[in-house]
């Protein structure tokens, strides 16, 4: 299968899945709230958002690991044979070592999370056991990315998508009928952890289905894991940063706020996190084997091409997403969970701002991953996290959870945002026709601007119904504002044809 077809069907499953288990999401949140009080799914929340934090998470060594591992796919098949085994088995310590300090920091952590999060004896040992599954799922977690790093590898980016929403969908199931019948949040842990080992299982079958490798200790060199190190640990720098970014507010809102705000919080972000955090990290997981190619064969004139095209697609989702996240975040809040979730108007101008910001950045910083060059990414990553720490702390007493969104906001955008543009106009990538683009892309979005400004203005929601009705309608003005005349010049080719034609556009 080309580059072109893995990564459009690996993008079409992790989008599907995406959305089931996002519907199914949101479908199990409010039936989870209504059997547990806001404080302890504050805790809950928290507490992933830590664990993420702790487990930062895999050192980088698994996009390090793929990134060698097609390079050595490419050598004649006995050092083929002996290179693959050298890196698989040499990432597998390093994961394994990762996953005993994890468990370590977390072991270190644990008293001091007591008195920070002011936990008092009558939720003492739900929240104890709460973390200590979460711990342990976090360190399963750690070496298992070994097997997803190889399917991603070998381009198998469809299998590694469906296994993803296959065991988050178990994870959602599994708490439902948990939380129902035992109405403790201690049954969310035990269900990421019940798909944490199947996740395991499946991704160990395919990825020795499609690849003949042996795990061992005399395979480890050290040559191999500094090479791993050097590539995964900058990674590893800049991941922390997004991790500062999409995880520490839960933290800052339980000791400033009260966790019962991070429940509102956490409501409020989440067309947010759904539009420019999961479905923009989507896009450049889809195509970073088939850039990285590129970049290896030197085929810079196609590389140039096809980030113009990403350019155009991500600023396109983004300004739709925008709209929606502008007009209709609140309505959705209610007729989801209720109004008195929405965190106010205030908050929603900000993640409007966020989306627009995030599905360009996330989208685009492949491109900096690709090339390999992250030093001095690294450096801004970790410039980008203490100046979101210092700004949110300042921000959080006068603003409250806007000022946390206002320290993501200012530190994402004058660190690492301007980088990514600097480093795009020194790879000769970024030049003057991306203006243009970006007029006619503001200018095509505008008729759905129009739509939803004049919808929100004289219609009154009060049903699922309705909302959905305005989202379709709006998508396909959407459509007709930018695919017509490509629809209509190609409508005798198929379906596929067309497509890709309006990719190129």
């Amino acid at each position: 299968m080309s580059r072109k077809k893995n990564a459009f069907w690996g993008f079409t499953y992790d989008i599907i899945g995406q959305i089931v288990t996002t519907a199914l999401s949101f479908l199990a949140i409010p039936i989870i709230i209504s059997q547990v009080s806001d404080v302890n799914y504050g805790y809950w929340i928290t507490i992933g958002s830590i664990m993420t934090w702790l487990a930062i998470s895999d050192f980088g060594i698994g996009i390090a690991l793929s990134r060698h591992l097609i390079k050595a796919f490419n050598q004649n098949e006995q050092k083929n044979s002996i290179e693959i085994n050298t890196l698989i088995s040499s990432a597998f310590y390093i994961f394994l070592v990762g996953s005993l300090i994890f468990l370590l920091l977390a072991f270190v952590i644990y008293p001091y999370s007591l008195n920070w999060f002011k936990i008092t004896n009558d939720i003492l040992n739900q929240y104890k056991a709460i973390y200590f599954i979460s711990v342990l799922a976090g360190s399963l977690a750690l070496p298992a990315s070994l097997f997803n790093s190889i399917l991603e590898a070998l381009q198998k980016l469809s299998i590694n998508r469906n296994i993803s929403t296959l065991t988050n969908f178990i994870n959602i199931i599994i708490s439902i009928v948990l939380i129902f019948f035992f109405k403790s949040i201690i049954s969310l842990s035990i269900a990421l952890l019940i798909s944490i080992l199947l996740k395991i299982i499946i991704s160990i079958y395919y990825s020795t289905k499609y690849l003949n490798y042996k795990i061992s200790i005399k395979y480890f060199t050290r040559d191999k894991a500094r090479i791993l190190f050097n590539f995964g640990g900058y990674f590893q720098l800049g991941k922390i940063a997004n991790t500062v970014a999409t995880n520490t507010d839960a933290f800052f809102i339980t000791k400033y706020l009260g966790a019962n705000l991070v429940t509102q919080y956490s409501f409020t972000i989440k067309l947010y996190q759904t539009f420019a955090i999961s479905l923009a990290s989507k896009i450049p997981t889809a195509i970073f084997s088939g850039i990285s190619q590129l970049i290896e064969i030197e085929d810079f004139e196609k590389l140039n091409r096809v980030i113009k095209v990403l350019y155009s697609f991500l600023l396109r989702i983004a300004l739709f997403f925008m709209c929606l996240c502008l007009f209709y975040n609140d309505n959705f809040i209610e007729l989801w969970v209720g109004k008195n979730y929405y965190a106010g108007q205030m908050v929603n101008i900000i993640l409007v701002y966020l989306i627009f910001y995030e599905t360009l950045i996330r989208g685009l910083t492949v491109i900096i991953y690709s090339f390999g060059e992250l030093k001095i990414w690294s450096v801004i990553t970790i410039i980008e996290s203490i100046l979101n720490i210092f700004l949110s702390i300042i921000l959080i007493s006068k603003f409250k959870i806007a000022g946390l969104l206002m320290a993501t906001a200012l530190s994402r955008t004058f660190t690492s945002g301007l980088f990514l543009l600097y480093f795009m106009i020194k790879k000769k990538i970024f030049d003057k026709s991306y203006f243009k683009n970006t007029f006619i892309i503001f200018l095509k979005s505008s008729p759905v601007f129009m739509l939803l400004f004049f919808t929100n203005r004289f219609i009154f929601l009060t049903s699922w119904l309705e909302l959905f009705g305005i989202f379709l309608f709006s998508l396909f003005v959407n459509i007709i504002s930018f695919d017509l005349s490509v629809i209509y010049k190609y409508r005798k080719m198929g379906f596929r044809y067309i497509l890709n034609s309006i990719l190129k556009t």
